[in-house]
């Protein structure tokens, strides 16, 4: 009998929720050993597969993650391909900043990882924190004030997903904050009801 599958995010590790069909998985995935961490969760979904709902979602919110993670994910896809159209349909929703060089430039790699023998095994819509307006690279602006103005209005967010939502937002550096605040600005703007954020370096 499936159970509902909880576990709360810690420093390096996501947070996860699983429960009537939807499966949440969201925060920073760097654990010391991702099989070990993501072990329970596989289990969880095997229990699942068994007796699973006419539509499962999984929607992945990961602001920085490692390769031993994304093979985890991977790993997860594979176990629900054998319920998917037949007797589940099962819908993938990944969100990523749109401001993340490394991940929009691998994005087609991972939507081609989600095909299995050239078909598309899961519907897979990959949504973010839009950038609407062109801007020039921060570095050649001389103050905040500057990368405040170059980035003013350039961020657009998804008001269906961040209305009265909790958000918290990752950047690999902050330098005056200017991303940060005009991301935050977006959020803000459709409705998230509080937004944080963090940085890994300054």
């Amino acid at each position: 009998m499936f159970e509902p599958y909880n576990i709360a995010s810690t420093k390096y590790t996501p947070e996860i929720k699983f429960h009537h069909g939807i499966l949440e998985i969201k925060g920073v995935s760097v654990p010391e050993n991702a099989s070990s961490f993501y072990e329970p969760l596989y289990s969880a979904v095997e229990k699942y597969c068994n007796v699973p709902n006419s539509e499962t979602t999984i929607n992945i919110s990961l602001f920085y993650f490692n390769t031993s993670s994304l093979k985890c994910l991977l790993a997860l896809f594979k176990q629900l391909e054998k319920i998917h159209n037949h007797p589940s349909r099962v819908k993938v929703n990944w969100y990523y900043d749109a401001n993340d060089d490394d991940f929009v430039e691998n994005i087609n790699v991972y939507k081609e990882l989600l095909k299995i023998d050239g078909e598309r095994n899961f519907s897979a819509n990959f949504k973010s924190l839009r950038k609407i307006k062109e801007t020039g690279h921060q570095s050649k602006t001389k103050n905040k004030t500057q990368r405040l103005k170059n980035l003013e209005g350039c961020f657009e967010a998804d008001i269906e997903k961040v209305k009265n939502k909790n958000i918290i937002l990752i950047d690999d550096v902050i330098t005056t904050g200017a991303t940060m605040k005009e991301a935050t600005r977006a959020l803000k703007k459709a409705g998230a009801k509080k937004v944080v954020g963090f940085a890994l370096g300054h």
